[in-house]
């Protein structure tokens, strides 16, 4: 599951060698960090790994990710989330989530087999 979320972008999946955890993986390491100090304080220790494709990981059992899911989606006050990121993360982290947010607009024209339907978001 990828989740993009005001604070971060992970990429969650199972544990292979922990049973009933999931690992959580992103990018950028402050984004594990600020997951763990506002939301889940239950994450395991972040391990950095260079090799892997997500360079910084930490465990934590599923049940928690779960709840913590649920919580992110409670505090969600905005309306325009690409806005969000903007004041939260800055310009650069913006930009990038609008590139992502390009992408899977022109999938849905491809599969409506239509031109336009999303307009570019702001800034681009």
């Amino acid at each position: 599951m990828w989740l993009f979320a005001r604070f971060g972008f992970f990429s969650v999946v199972v544990d292979k060698d922990n049973p009933g955890y999931l690992l959580v993986r992103a990018r950028m390491p402050g984004d594990l960090e600020t997951l763990k100090s506002r939301y889940l304080p239950e994450l395991g220790p972040i391990a950095e790994t260079p090799e892997r494709d997500y360079r910084f990981r930490a465990s934590v059992r599923k049940q928690a990710f779960t709840a913590t899911v649920s919580s992110i989606a409670e505090d969600i006050t905005y309306t325009n989330f690409k806005d969000e990121v903007k004041h939260v993360q800055g310009d650069r982290r913006a930009a990038w989530y609008a590139d992502v947010w390009s992408v899977m607009c022109e999938m849905q024209s491809q599969e409506e087999k239509s031109e336009g339907g999303c307009t570019r978001p702001k800034g681009k």
